[in-house]
């Protein structure tokens, strides 16, 4: 088991404190420093540098009782993994817990070593993918956020966009809350400039990243003013169990358009 540097008990009763700690040493647990707290005011006063790997909670304090006051600590310790210890074996309870963020929900009394051992290693671990999944969502919004071309996310079942980029509300000249009521057939012309009906070509294009190839082709989009943009469209399949969704890259080649025009005459 992975060593918890730091481990916070917030729990206002002596004597299940002492058992929880006689469980921890029995369990084997690695722990270089154990803090611990009686009441909220006690763990919101401490330091904002202070970050526990692990928090045991009672939810039942003082100064604070029932849900409200996982959701107060959670807000607090963002990072840590945190075990609500209660001694009301509530399912309701234990799942709006659960829902809300804890890793885990254990009932004062019907634990041993061995079930904390294993509810501690369980914990961690969750928060651990947890973290990484938290980083990796900031990441690739930071990446689509900053992106220069145009990207949206299309439901190909409901046929409309999930999400967009925020180069694509300048890109078609309309809001976010505006683009996520529509799809590619309201931003398209009815015919595409070689005369194919657009909602047809655009399905086939979709279809195939469906099957999962990256079509790239070229695309006349218009915006909120009925000005027709000369793009070039690539697509690929984005991995989802719910939905079929397919991320669309556009870039504005008007000008290249223009230029090669300009060639030929």
């Amino acid at each position: 088991m992975q060593t918890i540097k730091q481990l916070l008990i917030v729990e206002d009763n002596s004597a299940d404190l002492f058992l929880l700690r006689e469980y921890l040493d029995n369990a084997g647990i690695k722990i270089e420093e154990i803090i611990t707290a009686e009441k909220m005011h006690q763990v919101l006063s401490m330091p904002s540098s202070f970050h526990p790997d692990l928090v045991f909670l009672d939810l039942n304090l003082p100064d604070s009782n029932g849900l409200e006051t996982f959701l107060t600590l959670n807000k607090r310790m963002l990072d840590a993994a945190i075990i609500v210890v209660s001694g009301l074996d509530d399912t309701g309870i234990a799942l709006q817990a659960i829902q809300a963020g804890a890793q885990d929900y254990i009932t004062k009394g019907e634990f041993d070593e061995k079930l904390l051992s294993k509810a501690v290693s369980h914990a961690m671990e969750r928060k651990k993918n947890q973290l990484k999944l938290q980083e990796s969502e900031e990441r690739y919004k930071m990446l689509v956020e900053s992106a220069p071309e145009a990207l949206v996310i299309l439901d190909v079942e409901k046929r409309v966009f999930t999400d967009v980029s925020e180069s694509a509300e300048a890109f078609f000249k309309m809001s976010k809350e505006a683009l996520l009521k529509v799809g590619p057939a309201q931003v398209s012309p009815k015919y595409q400039p070689d005369g194919s009906l657009s909602v047809v070509a655009a399905m086939q294009n979709i279809n195939l990243a469906i099957a999962g190839k990256k079509p790239v082709f070229e695309w006349t989009h218009i915006d909120t003013g009925k000005n027709e943009i000369s793009c070039e469209v690539r697509l690929v399949r984005l991995p989802s169990d719910q939905q079929v969704l397919i991320r669309g890259s556009i870039i504005d080649i008007s000008e290249r358009k223009k230029r090669e025009e300009e060639l030929q005459k």
